[in-house]
């Protein structure tokens, strides 16, 4: 998948818009996309405001530290009856997709808690990425699709041809779909091949018994 901006620009607009219609179609086993750099969560703070409250950076390190760093809280004993069991505890920190950053509290400040988005403002962007995917000076990424084992790939390969031409006149400018790989190709190359055969050897039969 071709365009213009970046690849993780290019990725939302196909898990939005291209994945969910062909993930609901029959035969199809999954749908993804790969290719797009990650993204981070980026806090930007000023310390003049942090010492105006009584806080400093370690503050803020620690408030996220609290809510997102998974942690062992150590071991329980759970008795049911005569059996005894030991079960270890841990505290899974918050997924970094759904973060609420005005819940994360950093201190308190002539008794009023101070959260984290009063002293710093936090913005999910692009990583740097590490290596890039281009076709003619653009973007890409990939979009990979798998069909279930019972599936005909042929006719399914057709089908999602045509749902993807009925997509392009949606698609944003310069935006473009090339086929990397296609199973259901090789598959119709092997069929033609065989009929080929067969039809050569039934000639090669009827040959043999007109001539005896």
């Amino acid at each position: 998948v071709n365009g213009e901006g970046s690849g993780y620009a290019i990725k939302q607009y196909v898990d939005r818009y291209i994945v969910p219609r062909i993930s609901s179609m029959s035969d199809i086993s999954s749908v993804y996309s790969y290719g797009a750099a990650a993204t981070e969560w980026e806090l930007e703070y000023d310390k003049n405001m942090l010492n105006a409250v009584g806080l400093n950076e370690n503050n803020l390190r620690e408030a996220v530290r609290n809510q997102l760093v998974r942690r062992e809280l150590g071991a329980a004993i759970v008795e049911k009856g005569s059996n005894i069991q030991t079960i270890n505890l841990t505290l899974n920190g918050m997924p970094s997709d759904s973060v609420q950053w005005s819940e994360f509290i950093v201190g308190n400040y002539n008794n009023r808690v101070i959260r984290l988005t009063d002293v710093a403002t936090p913005r999910l962007k692009e990583s740097e990425p590490r290596s890039y995917y281009r076709v003619n000076g653009l973007s890409s990424i990939y979009l990979v699709i798998h069909s279930t084992r019972e599936a005909n790939q042929v006719e399914l390969a057709a089908k999602v041809k045509n749902v993807i031409s009925e997509l392009k006149p949606g698609f944003p400018q310069n935006f473009s779909m090339l086929v990397n790989y296609d199973a259901s190709e090789e598959i119709n190359t092997e069929v033609q091949k065989i009929s080929s055969r067969a039809l050569l050897a039934l000639v090669i039969l009827l040959l043999f018994v007109l001539l005896i």
